[in-house]
C-alpha cells in the first residue's frame, strides 16, 4: 500500500494518511509482527489509509530488528529508535511529534489493546466531530489485581487535583484528533504525561466500551516503584496542589500561633503563669514557625511557575529513523528540544 505523507509538523495534515498508529515500544520482539498483522488486516478491511509509527525506547531484545524487517517488507512503518530508554510517555510523545494522519490512535505494544477494537474508536470519534478525543474504556482490564488497585487509586486522585470529570476513563488506547496533536507538540514538559496533557488542552474527550486482552507475552514494567514513581511525576509536574497545601498549613499555623499567643497573653494578664519569660518565648517560637512554614509556600509557589516556564529541556534523542516507504536509516538525530 503507497502512502502519501506530509511534513508533520504542519498545522495539518493535508496528505492522504488518515490514520496514524502510534506504539511505544519495549522488549516487543514476540508481539511486533503480529499486532502490525492485524492492523494491517483492520485498516485493509476499511478501506482507510494509515501508516504505523513504531517508537523503540531503548528495547534490551531484538525488537528493532524485528521493526526493520517489518518495514523491509514494504509494511508502512514509521519507526524511531531512542537512544535509551526515556519511558513510555516520551516514546509516545515522539511518536505523536512525527505522526502526518488526520488522526493519531494510540495503543499499547503487548496485544492487549485488539486492533479490532479500532473501528469502535473511529466509529465514535467521526460520529461526533464535537469530540476531540475518545478513549477506550476497558469492559473488564486484564491487568493482575495489584495493578488495577494502583490504577483506582490513581483515577481517584486525577478526579480530585485534576478536575476530571467522573466517569471518564483515561487509558492509553485512543484516537486524537489533529487540532489536538498539533497543540500535544508545542507542549514541552520534561516528564510528559499524555492523559494529563490532553485533559489540559480539551474537555470534549469520551469513553467507548471496548476489549482488553491479557498479556500474550513478557510481564508488565509496571512495579509498585514504577506505579508511585508516575504517580508523584503527575503530581508534581502538572499540579501546584503540594505547595498549596503548604501554603495553607502556613496560614493555619500562623492563625492557630496568633490564638494561642492570644491565650497565654491573658493567662500572663491574669496571672496564671508563673514561668519568666515563658509567654514571650511561646509568641515568638509559634509566630515565627507559622511565618515561615507560610513564606516556604509562597516562594514555592513563585518557584513552581517560575519551573513550569523554563521545561524546555529535550525530552529523547532519536538515533535511527525509517520513513514509510523508504529503506535508508537516519542516524544519531536529536529532537524533542
Amino acid at each position: 500500500m503507497q502512502v502519501e505523507l506530509t511534513d508533520p509538523g504542519s498545522e495539518q495534515a493535508t496528505g492522504t494518511v488518515e490514520f496514524s498508529v502510534v506504539i511505544p515500544v519495549y522488549n516487543a520482539e514476540r508481539t511486533l509482527a503480529p499486532l502490525v498483522e492485524g492492523l494491517g488486516d483492520v485498516f485493509t478491511s476499511l478501506g482507510r489509509a494509515y501508516e504505523i509509527v513504531l517508537v523503540d525506547d531503548g528495547s534490551r531484545d531484538s525488537s528493532w530488528q524485528v521493526i526493520e524487517s517489518l518495514h523491509a517488507r514494504g509494511v508502512p512503518i514509521r519507526a524511531f529508535r531512542l537512544m535509551r530508554n526515556h519511558g513510555q510517555h516520551c516514546a509516545l510523545k515522539c511518536g505523536l511529534d512525527h505522526c502526518a494522519g488526520r488522526y493519531a490512535i494510540t495503543m499499547d505494544d503487548d496485544l492487549q489493546h485488539p486492533p479490532e477494537e479500532i473501528p469502535k474508536l473511529i466509529e465514535a470519534t467521526e460520529s461526533d466531530p464535537d469530540v476531540d478525543v475518545v478513549m477506550g474504556r476497558y469492559v473488564t482490564k486484564k491487568h493482575s489485581a495489584f495493578r488495577n488497585a494502583g490504577t483506582w487509586l490513581h483515577d481517584r486522585l486525577q478526579r480530585i487535583i485534576f478536575n476530571k470529570q467522573p466517569g471518564l476513563a483515561l487509558t492509553s488506547f485512543r484516537i486524537i484528533n489533529r487540532a489536538v496533536l498539533d497543540e500535544i507538540r508545542q507542549t514541552r514538559h520534561a516528564r510528559p504525561r499524555i492523559g494529563l496533557i490532553i485533559l489540559s488542552i480539551t474537555s470534549r474527550i469520551k469513553n467507548v466500551l471496548v476489549q482488553h486482552e491479557p498479556r500474550s507475552a513478557g510481564r508488565s514494567e509496571y512495579t509498585l516503584r514504577r506505579m508511585v514513581s508516575d504517580t508523584l511525576d503527575s503530581i508534581l509536574n502538572y499540579s501546584s496542589l503540594p505547595l498549596r497545601m503548604m501554603s495553607w498549613f502556613g496560614i493555619g499555623s500562623a492563625l492557630f500561633s496568633l490564638l494561642l499567643g492570644l491565650y497565654f497573653l491573658v493567662k500572663k494578664l491574669l496571672g496564671q503563669v508563673a514561668v519568666s519569660g515563658f509567654t514571650s518565648t511561646i509568641l515568638v517560637v509559634l509566630f515565627t514557625g507559622g511565618v515561615i512554614l507560610f513564606s516556604f509556600g509562597l516562594v514555592g509557589e513563585y518557584l513552581e511557575r517560575i519551573v513550569s516556564q523554563q521545561m524546555l529541556s529535550t525530552q529523547y534523542h532519536i538515533r535511527t529513523e525509517l520513513s514509510v516507504g523508504g529503506t535508508g536509516t537516519q542516524e544519531e538525530t536529536d529532537d524533542g528540544k
